[in-house]
Parts: C-alpha cells; sequence; structure tokens
C-alpha cells in the first residue's frame, strides 16, 4: 500500500494497481508443441497476470523455495488473487505480517 493508500501489485517486470490486473488462469496446451513452446501460445492483454508463473520467478533454491511453495501455494492460483481484488473493491484493508506473534519486533526491545 502507498502512502497515498492505493494498493498496487508488483509483478516481476512491472508495478500495477492491484484492481488493474487481470489475474488469470493459465490455460493447458492443445498440443505437446503448444506446452513446449518458448513463446506464449494463447492471447495475453496487457494486465494480464498468471499468478501460476510466479514461482519461475522466486530466485529461490532448494529447500527455501520448497518450504515457500509449500507454506504460500494459495499466491500461485489465480483465484486467490481475485479474491484478494474482490476484498480490496469491498474496502477490506488486508493486513499482512511477515512473521508470527512470537517472533516479531516489541516496541522497545533491545536490538541484536
Amino acid at each position: 500500500m502507498t502512502s497515498n493508500r492505493r494498493v498496487v501489485f508488483y509483478d516481476y517486470d512491472e508495478v500495477a494497481l492491484l484492481t488493474d490486473c487481470n489475474f488469470r488462469d493459465l490455460p493447458a496446451g492443445r498440443s505437446e508443441d503448444e506446452e513446449l513452446a518458448d513463446q506464449p501460445w494463447q492471447s495475453v492483454a496487457e494486465n494480464d497476470v498468471f499468478p501460476a508463473e510466479f514461482a519461475h520467478f522466486l530466485g529461490l533454491q532448494g529447500r527455501p523455495r520448497e518450504v515457500f511453495v509449500h507454506e504460500h501455494a494459495d499466491l500461485f492460483e489465480a483465484a486467490t488473487w481475485r479474491s484478494v481484488q474482490a476484498e480490496h473493491r469491498a474496502g477490506v484493508m488486508l493486513f499482512i505480517t511477515p512473521y508470527e506473534q512470537g517472533r516479531r519486533l516489541r516496541p522497545g526491545a533491545p536490538s541484536a
């Protein structure tokens, strides 16, 4: 969320308003040639986002990648992001914290 209370979505190569994104399921290829093509064979519009492809761009390897994919598999589903969009449009403010309560820094706690 920006300081102007706008929600943005960061894709691996661009920043866009969450509400401008069209989260799509990655369609299955109709043939082996389509599945193995190095270029997209399906139509892709400017604001189309395919969450199923996020895992390719994580930059994680080995065990950290396995854990992330296991714990956050929902982030690779278009339905998850469409749900987030719907909540945002309904005025729901999402509060996401990166750490569980017991691992967060507390005000006044000594730093390491």
